[in-house]
């Protein structure tokens, strides 16, 4: 039996996922990702302050690579935005948590 594509590379993607690629805006960090596409904005921010190591109460917003003039608006899901797999994102820090 003859392994598809998808098979071949771990399996069919989940639906329920996406792939990002979060960056910091300095370009010192970079995450490659599968989140869940119901992700609040509020939670992606939290889970990349986490993995990036960053204050837990510091200010961060993040943005699509494609419309850097708008920040995700924390309370909205990730779906909710139409982002797609491969999407690049940029985390800014907006200061410093005490």
């Amino acid at each position: 039996m003859q392994q598809s594509e998808e098979q071949k590379n771990g399996g069919p993607k989940d639906d329920k996922l996406i792939s990002l690629v979060i960056l910091t805006s300095d370009g010192n960090k970079t995450w490659n990702h599968d989140f869940p596409k119901t992700m609040k904005v509020s939670q992606l921010i939290q889970a990349i302050a986490t993995q990036f190591h960053l204050a837990q109460n510091g200010q961060y917003e993040v943005r699509l690579e494609t419309n850097l003039e708008e920040a995700l608006k924390p309370e909205r899901t990730l779906v909710s935005y139409q982002i797609q797999d491969g999407a690049r994102m940029i985390l800014t820090d907006l200061g410093r948590g005490v």
